[in-house]
């Protein structure tokens, strides 16, 4: 049993039906179809036999199955028809209308997915589905984008009962490889920046002197010779917690500059009578030095190359 699309697939006007894999009638018309795409062009501008042959139709207009499901043709079409485009707004959503657009030659459908997929809530999310799917397609600029995105997440594991991000299917074992072999150098270059004494030498220690609530003596000067408490962090201490966090996972990842600055806040012990405006002072300046090392990490990360064949 079959039921009907939503408008605007639904005009008595319509002169083919496309029935999906799902047994859903979408009611269209051959020049937009032919306009959005050269297969479609070419299979109704096909001159029709003089003896009618055995044609499936309905009301009249040939019925054409198609393997996709209604809702994959459904955004297809709206990216065809005069309508408001559909929202893509997640990998799974646009493989499927990408995967239609590619075998219907709809150049626009394609632009539009591609441009679906680098969006932040899917690129950031999913990147390496993205870095598949884009290697399929033979994108370079968004595979390596996708590649250098995969630095913030972990390798997926290996699991049996866990499924395969989405889209490695599409790649060769030497496009896995290739994302593989960057990972790897990405992160020997970031260890090595962590153990680059020329960055550290510039950092001694950091320090943060009281203010004038926690010792107003000093800023008013009552004292013969004031005494200025001063909080320091030892750069030998941050150096040991940088190594740390990268010896665990040495890749440029998502939360990475908060981690390495959560862990030096942890390690500011200055005395219990400071305030919180000390506190909080002393952190300001370690993020001046957690700024250039980062920085350093991704300097070293943007010199190293994903290395593709196409």
């Amino acid at each position: 049993m079959t039921s009907v699309a939503p408008a605007p697939f639904n005009k008595p006007n319509a002169d083919v039906i496309l029935r999906t894999s799902d047994n859903v009638d979408f009611h269209v018309h051959k020049l937009i179809l032919s306009e959005a795409s050269p297969i479609f062009e070419t299979m109704f501008g096909l001159p029709q036999p003089a003896t009618p042959v055995s044609t499936e139709t309905q009301d009249g207009n040939p019925v054409v199955h198609v393997s996709e499901n209604a809702q994959a043709l459904d955004r297809l079409l709206r990216i065809c028809y005069p309508t408001a485009d559909p929202v893509l707004d997640t990998i799974e959503d646009v493989r499927s209308v990408l995967e239609a657009a590619e075998k219907y030659d709809m150049e626009s459908a394609r632009a539009l997915c591609i441009r679906a997929f680098m969006v932040p809530k899917i690129f950031e999310k999913e990147p390496f589905a993205v870095y598949a799917i884009a290697y399929y397609l033979r994108l370079e600029d968004e595979t390596r984008k996708a590649a250098r995105m995969t630095l913030r997440f972990e390798f997926p594991n290996v699991n049996p009962t866990s499924p395969s991000p989405l889209g490695l299917e599409l790649i060769s074992g030497r496009a896995l490889y290739a994302l593989i072999d960057y990972r790897s150098r990405c992160s020997q270059a970031a260890r090595n920046a962590v153990d680059d004494y020329n960055m550290w030498r510039r950092w001694e220690e950091v320090e943060f002197m009281q203010c004038p609530k926690c010792n107003p003596a000093f800023y008013a000067g009552v004292e013969d010779e004031p005494v200025m408490d001063v909080y320091f962090l030892d750069m030998c201490s941050y150096w040991t917690l940088a190594r740390n966090i990268f010896a665990q996972n040495p890749c440029e990842r998502a939360g990475l500059n908060e981690e390495l600055a959560c862990s030096a806040m942890l390690a500011v012990d200055p005395p219990k009578k400071a305030c919180s405006a000390c506190r909080e002072g002393l952190v300001s300046s370690l993020l001046d030095v957690n700024a250039a090392f980062m920085e350093a990490v991704h300097q070293a990360i943007s010199r190293e190359t994903l290395q593709l064949e196409f």
